[in-house]
């Protein structure tokens, strides 16, 4: 789980991953599991990563502000390659999805 901190800090300055608040807010190193093949959104990618390797990160690191409206969220992770501009739908690129629950009865908040 991550925090969000509140900051005194403007749009710009929660944009720039690399800007002074970003410096004094802690974070979190979060275990990931790859989204199950049976839940990908094609049925393309079900067969094709069916006997090909995926979700090859383990683990990334969090950090999470907001200004009392919007929260803004900064990950991080260990990757070797650089697929930001991928254009072969046969790959997966560098990206990430982040869920919100809209109940906290939901399985994934319970605490271990």
């Amino acid at each position: 789980m991550v925090k969000a901190q509140r900051v005194k800090a403007d749009d710009a300055a929660l944009l720039d991953p690399a800007s002074a608040p970003w410096q004094a807010i802690g974070g979190s190193e979060l275990i990931l599991q790859p989204t199950p093949l049976s839940a990908q959104p094609s049925v393309y990618i079900q067969s094709k990563w069916k006997v090909r390797p995926y979700g090859g990160i383990d683990r990334l690191f969090a950090r999470a502000a907001h200004d009392g409206e919007r929260i803004y969220l900064r990950l991080s992770w260990r990757d070797e390659t650089k697929d930001d501009g991928l254009r072969d739908t046969d790959q997966f690129a560098d990206a990430a999805a982040v869920l919100f629950p809209v109940n906290r009865a939901w399985a994934h908040l319970r605490r271990r």
